[in-house]
């Protein structure tokens, strides 16, 4: 079937409706095939010839879980694991009252539909506690991991997801991912981290792919505890070529990160599962595929240790600097003077609270302009893949973060913009406190993190 197609929302509008008058009606629209197999989408659809002779991500990995939802996160976690061990102490404590534990922290004694705040409160408080194994880290949003206390009991966490616990364990690896981005499909379709996941680490509906599977997780009667989370198909494939679980793992992290695989599949990523180029599928035959398949996997290596903020990263983060990294994010004031004080202060509007729990954006103070002649020289060929200007991101009117390029400054992942982001819930009124130092190097961090990753997979783009 073929169907006539005319933009008359977006960029295009304006355009379209001016020319209408004076145009040929038949010229006004352009002939599509909607395709049965993505849905019949009846709108343009950029997708790879090969598209559909690729296995999906459930193909491959058959395993997954939603991410937790505690959607009392105000509470159950925190930046700092003392306060966080603080509050929860509180409320394990018999001697404090309900309305007293409710006057100090609302959120956690807001009855719901499927939550009765003082039911489960007493529930717990009869057990006895808190639970000191559930303090853990928590992949909160990319580049953001902090700490959640994962209560067994109750329903205190909304979705604990009691089924996906057991997989976290040292040495596992996961991705999450979604059948599809709400948001678009311009930016990486995956974030990596060693923990557990939020439901809304990146897209809402994401799930948590894991590389490994606790067998006794699964109530298996094998004898080996962990095994890897493969289909038949997969497994026989992997064996084929001579690779591994985490082989694969990283070839798709690696693919979902390709600037170049998103722009040619942008139309059919936006619609369902991604699906993975993998060379020699299915039977693993063909020149040259082991040896494709561990170069993309040794790619995602590269890519995971950028992308996990507990991974440290030489010439990144640490050790010496790659000196186009190391002028990047560089803590300063508008005096030359070194960040004492209310310096560390975030109050320059970069979030607020909205209703419950959610942290909304705000604006922000961030002035663009272009690389002084130093930092042009510093940046060298970086500039390709950073771009021709930078930013300086305030903290408040006074200290502020130097050259951050805009690129690195809007990179985004899974919906998020993520140094804004990041920035929204470290304001002063949510925070409740100012940077500490370690927090002011952990921005710089990210941001020659990302500004990494962009360089790296602009090198991928070239080949």
């Amino acid at each position: 079937t073929t169907v006539g197609f005319r933009h008359l929302w977006g960029p295009a509008k304006r355009a379209n409706l001016a020319a209408t008058a004076e145009t040929d009606p038949d010229a006004l629209y352009s002939a599509i095939e909607p395709s049965l197999a993505l849905g019949l989408p009846f709108t343009p659809v950029t997708v790879s010839d090969e598209w559909f002779e690729w296995p999906t991500l459930p193909e491959l990995f058959p395993v997954s879980f939603p991410g937790i939802k505690t959607s009392r996160d105000g509470f159950l976690v925190d930046v700092d694991l003392d306060r966080l061990r603080s509050r929860v102490a509180d409320y394990f404590d018999t001697s404090v009252s309900h309305e007293e534990i409710a006057r100090r922290y609302p959120s956690v004694m807001a009855s719901t539909a499927r939550f009765d705040a003082r039911d489960v409160r007493d529930t717990l408080l009869r057990r006895g506690g808190p639970d000191e194994s559930g303090f853990i880290r928590f992949a909160y949003r990319p580049f953001d991991t902090r700490w959640l206390y994962w209560e067994k009991d109750t329903k205190l966490l909304d979705e604990k997801r009691a089924d996906y616990k057991p997989h976290v364990f040292a040495g596992n690896s996961w991705l999450s991912a979604a059948r599809h981005l709400r948001k678009g499909s311009g930016e990486p379709q995956a974030c990596h981290t060693a923990h557990m996941g939020s439901l809304h680490l990146i897209e809402r509906g994401a799930l948590m792919c894991p590389a490994w599977l606790d067998d006794q997780g699964l109530e298996s009667a094998a004898n080996e505890s962990r095994r890897p989370n493969l289909s038949a198909e997969a497994s026989k494939y992997l064996n084929r070529v001579g690779a591994t679980v985490e082989d694969l793992f990283y070839h798709v992290l690696a693919v979902l990160h390709d600037p170049g695989y998103r722009g040619a599949n942008s139309g059919a990523l936006s619609l369902e599962w991604p699906r993975i180029p993998l060379p020699g599928w299915p039977d693993g035959t063909g020149a040259g595929a082991i040896k494709a398949l561990a170069r993309s996997a040794s790619r995602g290596r590269t890519l995971a240790a950028l992308l996990d903020p507990d991974t440290p990263a030489q010439g990144v983060t640490e050790g010496q600097l790659r000196p186009h990294l190391a002028e990047v994010a560089v803590p300063a004031t508008a005096d030359g003077r070194n960040m004492d004080g209310d310096d560390f202060t975030v109050d320059a509007g970069w979030g607020h609270l909205g209703v419950g729990d959610a942290v909304m954006p705000g604006q922000g103070i961030v002035i663009e302009r272009a690389f002084t002649s130093g930092e042009r020289q510093t940046m060298g060929e970086a500039r390709s893949a950073l771009g021709d200007s930078t930013v300086d991101v305030y903290l408040n009117g006074r200290a502020f973060w130097r050259n951050i390029p805009v690129a690195v400054w809007q990179y985004r992942l899974g919906g998020y913009q993520v140094l804004k982001k990041w920035l929204s819930y470290r304001e002063r009124d949510i925070l409740s406190r100012a940077l500490s130092m370690e927090e002011i190097l952990e921005f710089s961090s990210i941001a020659r993190r990302i500004g990494s990753l962009l360089i790296y997979l602009h090198a991928f783009r070239k080949g």
